[in-house]
């Protein structure tokens, strides 16, 4: 009884170490998809807002095109994929004098682990550091039942792909 509950031990343990070394962790994944990530306006690219998912290409190292949503979207899947219980976030943009018109520009960010992710910057970064940094304000989460609905189909994405 004693060898077999070695086993067992010894099973598990083993399960837990391999689960662990092949997890990617959050620098991989965020790393991963910023290297492959072009930036392009929704109006350029689909005529209107639009938030896809571009995780797929980047499971086959290829690269994608979109704004900070898809960005985000992209890689709050993958994070999920990994285990992680990352929140997008819907941050707004502080108003430069170069800006003409009154409408206040959002963007939108990960939280993950008290890290930031943002497209706009190379690197995961402390949250606060990373509201305060960017003078983010309003930060306010995006819950995944209302994301979902915005993002488009794999279909969709492959009429708009540049395979």
């Amino acid at each position: 009884m004693a060898r077999l509950f070695v086993w067992f031990s010894s099973l598990g343990i083993g399960l837990l170490v391999s689960t662990q070394l092949y997890a990617k962790d959050i620098n991989t994944i965020f790393s991963d998809t910023y290297k492959r990530f072009h930036y392009v306006s929704d109006d350029k690219q689909y005529g209107k807002d639009t938030w896809v998912d571009w995780s797929h290409r980047i499971r086959k190292n290829r690269p994608f095109w979109g704004d900070c949503d898809d960005f985000s979207v992209t890689v709050y899947n993958l994070l999920k994929e990994e285990g992680y219980n990352p929140v997008l976030y819907i941050v707004m943009l502080p108003k430069y004098s170069w800006q003409f018109d009154n409408n206040p520009v959002y963007h939108t960010v990960i939280r993950v682990n008290d890290k930031m992710l943002d497209n706009r910057y190379p690197e995961p970064r402390e949250w606060s550091k990373g509201i305060k940094g960017s003078r983010y304000t309003l930060a306010v989460p995006y819950y995944e039942i209302a994301w979902k609905k915005r993002v488009i189909s794999r279909s969709q994405q492959m009429r708009h792909s540049t395979e």
